[in-house]
Protein backbone atom coordinates (compact mmCIF):
# COMPACT_ATOMS: atom_id res chain seq x y z
CA UNK A 1 0.00 0.00 0.00
CA UNK A 2 1.69 3.25 -1.13
CA UNK A 3 1.80 5.64 2.07
CA UNK A 4 2.85 9.73 1.35
CA UNK A 5 6.44 10.66 2.25
CA UNK A 6 5.57 12.63 5.29
CA UNK A 7 3.67 9.68 7.29
CA UNK A 8 5.96 6.84 6.45
CA UNK A 9 7.54 5.35 9.80
CA UNK A 10 10.87 6.14 7.91
CA UNK A 11 9.76 9.87 7.22
CA UNK A 12 9.00 9.99 10.77
CA UNK A 13 12.00 8.73 12.36
CA UNK A 14 14.27 10.92 10.06
CA UNK A 15 12.40 13.81 11.22
CA UNK A 16 12.81 12.68 14.83
CA UNK A 17 16.34 12.54 14.50
CA UNK A 18 16.43 15.94 12.86
CA UNK A 19 14.81 17.52 15.61
CA UNK A 20 17.45 15.92 18.22
CA UNK A 21 20.16 16.79 16.54
CA UNK A 22 18.32 20.23 16.11
CA UNK A 23 18.54 20.16 19.89
CA UNK A 24 21.56 18.84 20.77
CA UNK A 25 23.86 21.66 23.15
CA UNK A 26 26.60 22.86 20.65
CA UNK A 27 24.55 22.47 17.91
CA UNK A 28 23.22 25.14 15.81
CA UNK A 29 21.01 25.82 12.98
CA UNK A 30 22.67 26.47 9.38
CA UNK A 31 20.87 29.86 9.12
CA UNK A 32 20.83 31.83 12.31
CA UNK A 33 17.19 33.29 12.53
CA UNK A 34 18.82 36.50 14.82
CA UNK A 35 20.32 38.35 11.46
CA UNK A 36 18.62 41.30 10.69
CA UNK A 37 17.80 40.61 7.24
CA UNK A 38 16.59 37.46 8.44
CA UNK A 39 16.79 33.79 7.04
CA UNK A 40 17.54 33.55 3.09
CA UNK A 41 14.52 32.16 1.42
CA UNK A 42 14.74 28.85 -0.31
CA UNK A 43 14.48 29.86 -4.67
CA UNK A 44 14.70 33.45 -5.70
CA UNK A 45 13.49 36.40 -3.92
CA UNK A 46 11.74 37.85 -7.36
CA UNK A 47 11.32 36.81 -10.58
CA UNK A 48 13.73 38.85 -11.59
CA UNK A 49 16.10 40.33 -8.69
CA UNK A 50 17.65 44.03 -9.29
CA UNK A 51 21.40 44.24 -9.04
CA UNK A 52 23.21 47.75 -8.79
CA UNK A 53 25.99 48.71 -10.13
CA UNK A 54 26.82 51.74 -7.66
CA UNK A 55 30.01 52.95 -9.40
CA UNK A 56 31.33 53.34 -12.93
CA UNK A 57 29.88 52.45 -16.34
CA UNK A 58 31.56 49.79 -18.09
CA UNK A 59 29.68 46.55 -17.28
CA UNK A 60 30.53 44.72 -20.69
CA UNK A 61 32.04 41.52 -19.08
CA UNK A 62 29.27 41.14 -16.04
CA UNK A 63 25.87 41.99 -18.87
CA UNK A 64 25.89 39.30 -20.66
CA UNK A 65 25.56 37.02 -17.80
CA UNK A 66 23.19 39.05 -16.23
CA UNK A 67 20.62 40.33 -18.74
CA UNK A 68 19.04 37.34 -18.73
CA UNK A 69 18.36 36.65 -15.26
CA UNK A 70 18.47 40.21 -13.17
CA UNK A 71 17.27 43.91 -14.27
CA UNK A 72 20.60 46.20 -13.67
CA UNK A 73 20.34 49.24 -12.91
CA UNK A 74 23.64 52.13 -13.39
CA UNK A 75 24.03 54.59 -10.59
CA UNK A 76 27.29 55.88 -11.49
CA UNK A 77 27.01 57.02 -7.86
CA UNK A 78 30.21 58.53 -5.86
CA UNK A 79 27.78 58.54 -2.92
CA UNK A 80 25.21 56.29 -1.41
CA UNK A 81 23.00 59.72 -1.36
CA UNK A 82 23.57 59.94 -5.46
CA UNK A 83 21.60 56.69 -5.45
CA UNK A 84 17.92 56.15 -5.79
CA UNK A 85 15.12 55.18 -3.72
CA UNK A 86 14.05 52.23 -6.29
CA UNK A 87 17.63 50.75 -6.08
CA UNK A 88 18.05 51.57 -2.00
CA UNK A 89 14.94 49.82 -1.34
CA UNK A 90 14.81 46.41 -3.95
CA UNK A 91 18.64 46.17 -4.93
CA UNK A 92 19.51 42.63 -3.87
CA UNK A 93 22.99 42.56 -5.24
CA UNK A 94 25.24 45.53 -6.03
CA UNK A 95 28.84 45.36 -8.19
CA UNK A 96 30.59 48.14 -7.12
CA UNK A 97 34.53 49.54 -8.67
CA UNK A 98 36.71 51.57 -6.05
CA UNK A 99 35.09 54.96 -6.36
CA UNK A 100 32.42 54.62 -4.02
CA UNK A 101 32.85 53.43 -0.17
CA UNK A 102 30.26 51.40 1.53
CA UNK A 103 30.34 51.92 5.86
CA UNK A 104 28.08 50.45 8.27
CA UNK A 105 25.83 53.74 7.66
CA UNK A 106 25.53 53.51 4.13
CA UNK A 107 25.08 49.86 3.97
CA UNK A 108 21.82 50.40 6.42
CA UNK A 109 20.23 52.51 3.28
CA UNK A 110 19.85 48.90 1.28
CA UNK A 111 16.82 46.81 2.29
CA UNK A 112 16.86 43.76 0.44
CA UNK A 113 20.70 43.74 0.00
CA UNK A 114 22.36 40.28 0.08
CA UNK A 115 25.54 40.26 -1.22
CA UNK A 116 28.22 43.29 -2.21
CA UNK A 117 30.76 42.33 -5.13
CA UNK A 118 33.91 44.32 -5.29
CA UNK A 119 34.87 44.18 -9.02
CA UNK A 120 38.79 43.93 -8.32
CA UNK A 121 41.06 42.50 -5.41
CA UNK A 122 40.38 44.30 -2.39
CA UNK A 123 37.96 45.41 0.10
CA UNK A 124 39.31 48.59 1.64
CA UNK A 125 36.37 50.68 0.39
CA UNK A 126 33.48 48.39 1.75
CA UNK A 127 33.34 47.59 5.81
CA UNK A 128 33.14 44.25 5.98
CA UNK A 129 32.43 43.50 9.39
CA UNK A 130 28.90 45.87 9.25
CA UNK A 131 27.96 43.37 6.21
CA UNK A 132 28.42 40.63 7.63
CA UNK A 133 26.52 41.97 11.10
CA UNK A 134 23.77 42.86 8.48
CA UNK A 135 23.60 39.42 6.80
CA UNK A 136 25.40 40.77 3.78
CA UNK A 137 27.47 38.51 1.64
CA UNK A 138 30.76 40.41 0.62
CA UNK A 139 32.99 39.14 -1.89
CA UNK A 140 35.64 40.13 -4.76
CA UNK A 141 37.57 39.30 -7.86
CA UNK A 142 40.93 38.99 -6.52
CA UNK A 143 42.47 37.79 -9.96
CA UNK A 144 41.14 41.01 -11.69
CA UNK A 145 43.46 42.25 -13.94
CA UNK A 146 46.60 40.24 -12.80
CA UNK A 147 47.86 40.05 -16.60
CA UNK A 148 47.40 43.33 -17.18
CA UNK A 149 49.90 44.26 -13.78
CA UNK A 150 51.98 41.30 -15.03
CA UNK A 151 52.52 43.14 -18.32
CA UNK A 152 52.59 46.71 -17.41
CA UNK A 153 55.37 45.21 -14.73
CA UNK A 154 57.30 43.68 -17.51
CA UNK A 155 57.50 46.49 -19.38
CA UNK A 156 58.98 48.80 -17.13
Amino acid sequence: MFQPVGTSPFASSLMDKRKVNMMQPGKRPRIDSGCIRGPIPNGPMHSRPLVALLDGRDCSVEMPILKDVATVAFCDAQTTTEIHEKVLNEAVGALMWHTIQLNKEDLEKFRALRIVVRIGSGFDNIDVKAAGEMGIAVCNVPGYGVEEVADTTLCL
